[in-house]
This record gives structure tokens, C-alpha cells and sequence, in this order.
């Protein structure tokens, strides 16, 4: 299946995208004009390969599952500050960039199964909840 979506378009309603288990989405349309967006289930996108930079300036982003993206191993750097939930399990990303602790509100980060994961920065204190199996 492929995905239409007309890059011109502002996005200023949505506040929740569920593209979960799209198998074949290996990259993201341009979602910077939708500013709303609080939570990203991109769960299961097995050919997703990257993070966008536009997702850095997705400032209300509190949630993204990223779990089960397989190929996931770029792009972790490009996430905004505003998230509080992440979740990473069964990705393919190799380290994690100091900055994600520049994320003051993030309370819940999943790693767990990551096999790839060779670099891991210290964990602030106030991260109320971690899986790192």
C-alpha cells in the first residue's frame, strides 16, 4: 500500500498519528506543519530506517513508539524535548546521543531487546522508569 499525503498541506489539527505496523513505510512524510501532534505510534514500521529532522521542531510530541522498527538505527538526535514516553524496543540504533537527557520530561524510555545498542549515556536521576533488558 503506498501512502498519499500532499506535502503542501498544514496539519494544524492533529494531534495523534497511528501509522503502526505499516511494514512497508520506510520514511516519514513531512509532518513539520503539524505542530499539534502529541503522540506517534509508528509501532511495527519494519522499513522505517531514520527519524526526520523535522521532528525536532514538534514541540507538543509527548509519546512516540517506535518499538518493533527494526531497521531503526538513525535519527535519535532529531527528537524533540517535549517527549515524555519513548519507546526504542527491537530497534536497530546503535548508541544514544548525550542530548537525550536535554529531554526534561521525559519519565519512560524503552530499550529493552535493542541488541545493537553499544553506547548508552548516564541516566539522570529524576528518569522515573527505564527498560534496558
Amino acid at each position: 500500500m503506498e501512502l498519499k499525503w500532499d506535502e503542501d498541506q498544514v496539519h494544524l489539527k492533529l494531534k495523534k498519528l497511528d501509522l503502526g505496523y505499516s511494514e512497508y513505510l520506510f520514511q516519514l512524510p513531512n509532518l513539520s506543519g503539524a505542530i499539534n501532534l502529541e503522540r506517534i505510534n509508528l509501532k511495527g514500521c519494519k522499513s522505517l530506517v531514520e527519524i526526520p529532522s523535522f521532528f525536532k521542531d514538534l514541540n507538543k510530541l509527548k509519546y512516540l513508539n517506535l518499538s518493533d522498527c527494526v531497521k531503526l538505527e538513525d535519527g535519535i538526535e532529531n527528537l524533540p524535548l517535549s517527549i515524555r514516553d519513548l519507546k526504542l524496543r527491537w530497534t536497530a540504533i546503535i548508541s544514544l546521543p548525550e542530548s537525550i537527557w536535554k529531554m526534561k520530561y521525559l519519565k519512560e524510555l524503552d530499550l529493552s531487546h535493542c541488541q545493537k545498542l553499544e553506547k548508552l549515556p548516564e541516566i539522570p536521576e529524576d528518569c522515573t522508569s527505564s527498560s534496558l533488558g
